[in-house]
């Protein structure tokens, strides 16, 4: 039997849960032009224009990466670490030449939907804080044009939660409490059970 990788750990369970906050954002119908077919976890390093089209669906996709990790230290019994993120808005032209228009509308609505409030407050216990600023800029060049594909690359930082958080469906209810307390030094010892109400 093959061992299974555990990522619950570190970048790629984060970027996992990155996709699954967008995908009901951004990934859309065929009539849906300023969304995607896919959004996906970055996984395959692009060497050539063909990786790169191969992964171009016929209505583009979204890829998203985790490039780097800074600052990590514990805070609370988690560590937490800034990872810098980056998604790669790849688009070719669906209903019309409208490839080059298509990346740039998905890409700013990205940025500004990471920078919104409420995408960290669905990422969970994952995020840390709130993303404080995005930046998204072209990277088509003439070797994507040739191959009728658009990108453009949003990037941002938040500090997350690099270890698991804890499952609360699997944590008791505390309702039971016990308590152990010395009244002075060599002195007698109180210990209790305290049962909350429910």
């Amino acid at each position: 039997m093959k061992p299974e990788l555990n990522t619950q750990f570190g970048t790629l369970a984060i970027c996992q849960s990155v996709v699954e906050t967008l995908k009901p954002i951004f990934e859309g119908t065929d009539k849906e032009l300023d969304k995607v077919g896919n959004v996906a976890r970055y996984h395959k390093r692009f060497n050539t224009t063909a990786d790169v089209k191969q992964n171009v669906t016929r209505r583009g996709c979204i890829q998203i990466a985790g490039l780097n990790v800074i600052n990590v230290q514990r805070s609370a019994g988690y560590t937490i670490g800034t990872i810098q993120f980056a998604a790669f808005v790849m688009t070719d032209d669906h209903y019309g030449k409208n490839r080059a228009e298509r990346a740039e509308l998905i890409a700013g609505r990205l940025g500004m939907t990471v920078v919104s409030p409420d995408f960290s407050r669905k990422l969970g216990d994952v995020a840390h804080s709130q993303v404080e600023q995005a930046r998204w800029q072209s990277l088509t060049n003439q070797a994507f044009d040739d191959i009728g594909v658009a990108i453009w690359a949003v990037e941002w930082q938040q500090e997350c939660r690099l270890n698991t958080p804890p499952d609360t469906a699997n944590m008791d209810d505390f309702i039971t409490c016990d308590m152990t307390m010395l009244q002075s030094d060599g002195g007698p010892q109180l210990q209790a059970t305290i049962e909350l109400e429910q």
